[in-house]
């Protein structure tokens, strides 16, 4: 039996994780999958598919029927990593720009003898190191995702032969 003290705490964290109720806020986290992109297949962009079979092609030439469409799903699981990686790459350039980039105003001069310019600096690193870190977090789900996928194909291909 549990105690009043965990009923209620459980039912705190309920109403704290229920997620967005004001239509606002609901708008927000609907666009969420839309960010970067990566939730949508591969196969969407019109550009990848024939990539996808131009890698199969590549992979496996003289494949054919059921054996091809194994390597096509390597394939995109393949192109889907490398897509994944190339967000990631993105996030990084990003906020390296973000870090080094040049404060507006005063001459090199005024900055340098500027006491609180390496606090600045310093403060602005780890805000864009902050930023990136949160980013490359939710990247890694969609990395884990297209790396089991990948994992996968390439198993079924192999027991295929």
């Amino acid at each position: 039996m549990s105690s009043s003290r965990k009923i209620e705490a459980n039912r705190e964290n309920a109403r704290r994780s229920s997620g967005p109720r004001t239509a606002s806020g609901k708008r927000k986290v609907s666009q969420n999958a839309r960010q970067h992109g990566l939730a949508v297949s591969i196969r969407q962009e019109s550009l990848a598919c024939s990539r996808i079979e131009e890698l199969a092609q590549t992979l496996c030439p003289h494949a054919a029927g059921e054996q091809f469409e194994m390597v096509r799903l390597l394939a995109e699981a393949e192109l889907d990593v490398l897509r994944v990686q190339d967000a990631r790459m993105n996030v990084l350039r990003l906020h390296e720009v973000a870090c080094f980039a040049e404060e507006p105003g005063g001459s090199e001069d005024q900055r340098d003898r500027s006491r609180g310019l390496e606090v600045n600096v310093a403060n602005r690193i780890v805000k864009a190191l902050r930023e990136a870190l949160l980013q490359l977090r939710l990247l890694h789900r969609y990395e884990r995702r297209a790396i089991a996928r990948r994992k996968r194909a390439l198993l079924a291909l192999l027991q295929s032969n």
